[in-house]
């Protein structure tokens, strides 16, 4: 059996899986201005143009392990950080307006890696959107508005999503028809820890010709 989940290994887990690989490695869709470049450190596409608003400030993220203390050390805590609970699957979805960054803790989305960080220039009007339709919509989970009002607001609806993994792992199942497949599971077992296997990851390989000191300081180690 897993251990219990927590905050830390969640966001590690998330920053190992997609949000790396496709925005942070450029792997973006063959129409999106943000393909091949890092989203986080620019303003310009591929083709080295200007886009038509700025996604700055740079916030410095090359590696996993960037996202993780960006996440952990500015984002939760930032003043200006907003977010809900969505009704239909208790998903924690946060924004930074300061920084156009959403951070996504979804668990019962189906991905693998049970989240997302990602930004784009329409991510503020998407986001304000999700947070209005949001509100109006009912489900098994209770809708909630996040902010840090009240000191550690945000990190709190995190924490709450991360206990209640715990206390009702059947909630949270990836596949309904496997009672094997929570959210521990998946993150805590041996097999998928994130940080292992890095070898086998496409993330080794990037395809932007960008340089990740910590991909291959985990490749020459493993050979």
């Amino acid at each position: 059996m897993a251990d219990d989940l927590t905050v830390e290994a969640y966001i590690e887990h998330i920053t190992q899986g997609h949000a790396f690989n496709k925005h942070v490695l450029g792997r973006d869709k063959d129409n999106s201005p943000l393909k091949g470049v890092n989203a986080f450190r620019t303003d310009v596409d591929k083709d080295g143009n200007m886009l038509d608003k700025k996604l700055f400030p740079d916030l410095k993220i090359e590696t996993p392990d960037d996202m993780a203390h960006y996440i952990q050390n500015r984002f939760l805590d930032h003043p200006n950080t907003i977010g809900y609970v969505s009704p239909i699957d208790g998903s924690v979805n946060l924004y930074n307006p300061d920084d156009n960054v959403l951070v996504s803790f979804s668990p019962r989305n189906g991905d693998r890696d049970l989240g997302t960080v990602y930004r784009y220039a329409d991510t503020p009007s998407n986001f304000a959107n999700d947070l209005k339709s949001s509100g109006s919509r009912l489900g098994p989970f209770p809708f909630q508005s996040i902010d840090n009002t009240s000191p550690n607001g945000v990190r709190d609806a995190v924490q709450g999503l991360v206990d209640d993994i715990n206390a009702r792992p059947q909630m949270y199942l990836r596949n309904s028809n496997n009672p094997n497949s929570t959210v521990q599971n998946r993150v805590l077992t041996e097999t998928n820890r994130p940080g292992r296997g890095w070898e086998l990851d496409e993330v080794a390989r990037p395809v932007n010709k960008l340089q990740f000191g910590v991909v291959f300081i985990y490749i020459e180690l493993k050979y």
